[in-house]
């Protein structure tokens, strides 16, 4: 993946179909988060073809955290926090699934059963208590205690509409003035997913690169080779 012009590419996409919103400040002047967001991307296209591992989730797991990705891409520049708050409760969700997957091997649970687990089920009762989450270090038990944390966040978080305006002013206050929309509260979120992904989910998943496809050795090469990503020049 370029990453370049995949934000190029995003970012006009923006422009052109939510041209006066105020979100796109975020889109235009958060770049580094936009392509923590494409590596994230870029991770799952890899492993969705990591067709070598014996967890029969994998693959299915992982399309469906593409899509998850994807929509969150559209909410971004929606500026609707109730928006981009589903799609990142979703998306760590499936995160968490997709532990539950490895941690918990010995319910070989079908996918739909897998994907109908309550909360209690998926965490309490199965990542806590699995032997590999407890063996966990504590910096790499925070991160996926961090998604966890997102996805609680995320099923708490209700927005109503203000009932001072009509629903035109309100509309208009989203699409002008970011109501309801933090740069920074989005920021961090994706911080915390992306970190996740790129430094311990692979560990979790005992990805084993010698056994990637040329074309999947490449892509992840590239992506470690910018996981210290340099400043971009001004592309106006």
């Amino acid at each position: 993946m370029e990453y370049k012009t995949e934000i190029s590419e995003y970012r006009k996409f923006c422009k052109k179909y939510y041209p006066k919103h105020y979100s796109l400040r975020f889109v235009d002047n958060n770049r580094s988060d936009l392509l923590k967001m494409f590596q994230i991307i870029n991770l799952f296209e890899i492993l969705k073809d990591y067709d070598v591992a014996t967890n029969e989730q994998l693959i299915p797991l992982c399309k469906m955290i593409l899509v998850t990705l994807f929509d969150l891409l559209l909410a971004i520049p929606a500026g609707n926090e109730l928006f981009i708050s589903a799609c990142i409760r979703q998306l760590s969700e499936k995160l968490l699934e997709l532990v539950y997957s490895e941690y918990c091997k010995q319910e070989n649970l079908p996918k739909d059963k897998l994907l109908k687990l309550r909360y209690r089920v998926l965490w309490e009762d199965g990542i806590k208590k699995s032997t590999r989450y407890k063996n966990l270090q504590s910096s790499d038990k925070q991160l996926l205690d961090n998604i966890n944390e997102l996805f609680k966040i995320g099923s708490d978080t209700l927005h109503f509409k203000n009932d001072s305006s009509n629903t035109a002013d309100y509309l208009e206050e989203i699409i002008l003035n970011g109501a309801r929309f933090s740069f920074k509260k989005l920021g961090q979120q994706i911080q915390k997913v992306h970190i996740f992904c790129i430094d311990l989910l692979p560990r979790i998943l005992e990805i084993d690169f010698n056994k990637f496809s040329m074309n999947q050795k490449n892509e992840y090469i590239n992506l470690v080779n910018y996981l210290k990503p340099k400043p971009f020049k001004a592309n106006r």
